[in-house]
C-alpha cells in the first residue's frame, strides 16, 4: 500500500514538528565551526580557516535562502498571515544572518572558497522571485497603468541581474 504523496506544505510542517533536533544541530554546527575556525586562526593557519569555513557557510546559507523564499512566497504570493506560520520558518533566516555575522568577524568572505557562488545563488533566488512576483501581478498592473514600452527596461534589468548572479555562481576562482 502506497502512502499518498506529501505536498510541500505538509513536508515543511513535518520539518517544523521536528524543530528541536534541527535547531540544536544547526546551533551546534555554528558553534563548532566558530571554535574550529578560532583554533585554526590561533594556530596561525588562516588559509585552512578560510577553506574550512566554506562548508559551514554553505550549510548555513542554503536553508536560510530557502526559508526566506518560503516566507516571501507566503507573504507576497499567497498573502498568508505570517503570524499563523510555525515559528520554525523564521529560524533558518535568522540563524543564517547571525551565523554569517559571526563568521564574518573571524574570516574574510572574499577569501572563503565558494562564497561568491553562494552569494550568487542568493542574488539569483532574489531576482527570480522578483520576476515571478511581477509576472504573477502583471495582469492587474498592465491593465491599469503599465505601458508595454516600460517592460523593455524591466526585462533588461532582470536579464542583467540574472546574468550577474549566474556569473557569480559559476565563476572559476582564480588561484593565487
Amino acid at each position: 500500500m502506497q502512502a499518498r504523496p506529501q505536498t510541500v506544505e505538509e513536508s515543511l510542517l513535518a520539518i517544523a514538528d521536528n524543530s528541536r533536533v534541527i535547531i540544536l544541530s544547526l546551533v551546534g554546527i555554528t558553534l563548532g565551526s566558530l571554535l574550529i575556525c578560532w583554533l585554526l586562526l590561533k594556530s596561525n593557519r588562516p588559509r585552512w580557516a578560510h577553506q574550512f569555513m566554506s562548508l559551514p557557510i554553505l550549510i548555513t546559507t542554503v536553508p536560510g535562502i530557502f526559508f526566506c523564499l518560503v516566507l516571501a512566497y507566503l507573504l507576497f504570493i499567497t498573502k498568508a498571515n505570517l503570524l499563523t506560520v510555525p515559528w520554525f520558518y523564521y529560524f533558518p533566516p535568522l540563524w543564517m544572518g547571525l551565523s554569517l555575522y559571526l563568521f564574518g568577524n573571524l574570516v574574510d568572505f572574499d577569501l572563503v572558497p565558494g562564497f561568491d557562488r553562494i552569494s550568487g545563488l542568493a542574488l539569483f533566488s532574489a531576482v527570480s522571485f522578483a520576476a515571478i512576483f511581477i509576472l504573477a501581478r502583471l495582469h492587474i498592473v498592465a491593465i491599469f497603468w503599465l505601458r508595454p514600452a516600460w517592460l523593455i527596461p524591466l526585462v533588461i534589468l532582470f536579464y542583467l541581474g540574472w546574468r550577474f548572479a549566474l556569473q557569480r555562481m559559476f565563476r572559476k576562482r582564480s588561484s593565487s
